[in-house]
């Protein structure tokens, strides 16, 4: 097994990815960040929140566009502490610290933390 840091690197970029794509509304990066035949979905831990599970793509994206559609704050995602569970040559696992933050009206709060796997 080769452990590449590139390969490490660009997985953060991911994520980083995700979470711009999300918090700016641009479904375009959002899309580049999932493979065709990804997986998705959430829990808000501590809560009856979630979403999924999806597949695919083009539903990963259609659902969580219509979830960012249906908020009215400015999100920001921000991801620390990328762990790394496994790694073969082809595959990897990632786990990463999330703390959601809002801003609306001119008042920020933290929404949620948790983390990304």
């Amino acid at each position: 097994m080769t452990q590449k840091a590139e390969d490490r690197q660009l997985m953060i970029e991911v994520v980083a990815r995700y979470a711009w794509g999300f918090d700016m509304a641009d479904y375009d990066i959002l899309a580049d960040t999932f493979t065709e035949d990804a997986t998705s979905g959430g829990v808000v831990s501590g809560t009856d929140i979630s979403w999924g599970p999806m597949k695919g793509r083009a539903e990963i994206v259609s659902v969580l566009e219509s979830i960012r559609r249906s908020q009215t704050d400015q999100r920001r995602h921000n991801t620390t502490n990328a762990f790394f569970t496994a790694q073969t040559d082809t595959t990897a696992s990632m786990t990463v610290n999330l703390c959601l933050a809002s801003t609306e009206g001119g008042a920020t709060r933290l929404l949620s933390a948790g983390y990304y796997t």
